[in-house]
């Protein structure tokens, strides 16, 4: 024990890794968490499978642009192409983050969208991230890019803007994207 107890040192380096693992661990389980709470409980969503964003500055007035996809079980994503527009406006809006209360189906009709700064005027997803100057900074992989504008140009999707944000739900696809920028 004595022997063990002289060498304490060495165990240090390893306390330290195995702290800094458990923070990590904490931090990306609350980042999950967090990017979930963005699609209402009842799509069922449990996984991110993309995430990027980007920010700068802090506080009022800094700019924030970006972009989440989740996988949507395939029982509902059936039940959105068969309910439609129905059971989108149904959904439960105390049980997420963002708020959209006025769903619009797909395709986006160019120039065409809410009054305001939120929501599509168009079907390219950049139009939306790059408004403010910043999203275009925002290296989202080409493939997502193409994936969203794909979705907006064809119909068979579903999009709502909400206070933060666009969710958009695409059942052919199983997927659910969440786009933010500001």
């Amino acid at each position: 024990m004595k022997r063990l107890l002289g060498r304490s040192w060495l165990w240090a380096p390893l306390i330290c890794l195995l702290v800094l693992l458990g923070a990590w661990a904490g931090w990306q389980a609350y980042l999950t968490r967090f990017r979930l709470g963005f699609v209402p409980a009842e799509l069922g969503v449990t996984q991110v499978t993309y995430a990027k964003e980007r920010a700068s500055g802090l506080g009022p007035g800094a700019n924030e642009a970006g972009v989440f996809v989740f996988r949507l079980p395939a029982g509902v994503a059936r039940r959105v192409s068969r309910e439609e527009l129905g059971f989108l406006s149904g959904l439960n809006s105390t049980s997420w983050r963002d708020r959209c209360e006025t769903w619009r189906q797909t395709p986006v009709r160019e120039g065409v969208g809410p009054n305001g700064p939120e929501g599509l005027k168009s079907s390219k997803i950049r139009d939306y991230l790059g408004r403010y100057g910043f999203g275009l900074d925002l290296t989202v992989a080409p493939t997502v890019i193409d994936m969203i504008d794909r979705t907006l140009q064809r119909p068979g999707s579903y999009w709502a803007s909400g206070r933060t944000g666009v969710l958009i739900v695409a059942p052919d696809a199983e997927l659910v994207v969440y786009v933010y920028a500001g």
